[in-house]
């Protein structure tokens, strides 16, 4: 059952498949979802649960579209150099809550995303490190160096991300798949993304 606001009580409810638009940023994106219905008087009961996974789902579109990265990627980034939310914000030039935004769903600044996605290279990340470590607690900074040693060790620091895709092509042989490099990530093991040689 669930509450009803046009009968003031909770109901029995079934469900209807319906096309809906979720707007992201001034765009619309169609949905096909599953709305739920009142038994007794028929409107539609909205559910602020169900609402957001399909919002949840217009964003994903959306970063898609825009090539932007998904929340898990910040977190993913992030973490591979052990820093907390609000620290690896301020090591990089960004407010303190501006991690937290986009790690719990909140679409990025083109700029931002741009920022953080350079951090996913080692080397990158080196150069912000070295200029703001001075910032950093001494147990941060054990973690970071760790982080940066076993990936170059790796051969990370030779490669960076040039672009997701969904189908994953061999050639040419300078793309690699991630997976061969073996590191410890948030990467699922049927993720693959593309890399390139850095010149």
């Amino acid at each position: 059952m669930k509450y009803c606001y046009e009968c003031d009580n909770e109901k029995d409810f079934h469900f209807v498949g319906i096309d809906r638009t979720y707007n992201v940023k001034g765009k619309g994106y169609s949905l096909a979802v599953q709305a739920s219905f009142c038994d007794y008087c028929g409107q539609e009961i909205f559910d602020p649960d169900i609402d957001s996974a399909y919002q949840q789902q217009a964003f994903d579109l959306y970063r898609e579209e825009h090539h932007l990265l998904k929340p898990s990627d910040f977190k993913a980034i992030r973490e591979k150099y052990g820093l907390a939310i609000d620290r690896f914000s301020e090591l990089i030039g960004l407010g303190k809550k501006t991690m937290w935004r986009y790690e719990n769903g909140f679409i990025p600044d083109k700029a931002q995303n741009t920022l953080i996605r350079l951090m996913d290279n080692p080397e990158n990340f080196r150069i912000v490190y070295e200029e703001g470590k001075g910032m950093l607690r001494p147990d941060e900074i054990a973690r970071i160096e760790q982080a940066l040693a076993e990936f170059k060790t790796h051969g990370v620091t030779e490669c960076v991300i040039v672009q997701e895709s969904a189908e994953w092509t061999p050639e040419p042989d300078n793309i690699i798949s991630f997976e061969e490099l073996a590191l410890r990530t948030e990467w699922k093991k049927e993720a693959r993304r593309e890399y390139a040689a850095v010149l």
